[in-house]
């Protein structure tokens, strides 16, 4: 979390980083000049507050899930590994769940049709029909 205060402001602005939240001092009073304006901040700030939601929940989800909340290293870059091992763990569980969300769609399509044929092959044995038709395979 960055401070605003007046020097890491000043330093945010000097590498063109847009600080989004209350400028300092009294806010400024709406005019007709300025009411335009105000008017695109606070949509800004608005949207600021959108994009910053599902990060912030990732970092919950992490803290919660991926025992981000537990880290006992005492040194700086031992705590730095724990923390990328973590979001390591996260991203392939990430992986692991889409990929077996995969599997599993396959699999009840080819259930589906291998259940198809089945019902094709034994009704054509009890039916006493001599031809059996196999349903084709749909992905």
């Amino acid at each position: 979390m960055i401070y605003r205060t007046r020097a890491n402001r000043a330093y945010c602005k000097e590498l063109k980083i847009r600080l989004s939240g209350p400028a300092l001092g009294r806010p400024r009073k709406t005019t007709v000049e300025n009411a335009a304006e105000l008017k695109v901040q606070k949509k800004l700030a608005r949207q600021d507050e959108l994009d910053r939601i599902p990060v912030e929940g990732k970092f919950g989800n992490a803290k919660r899930k991926g025992t981000l909340d537990r880290i006992m290293a005492k040194l700086a870059h031992t705590s730095e590994s724990v923390i990328n091992i973590g979001l390591i763990v996260l991203n392939l569980d990430t992986w692991l769940r889409e990929v077996l969300l995969a599997l599993h769609q396959e699999f009840q399509n080819f259930g589906s049709w291998l259940g198809r044929v089945l019902r094709a092959f034994w009704g054509s044995l009890f039916s006493g029909q001599s031809s059996m038709r196999i349903p084709s395979h749909q992905s």
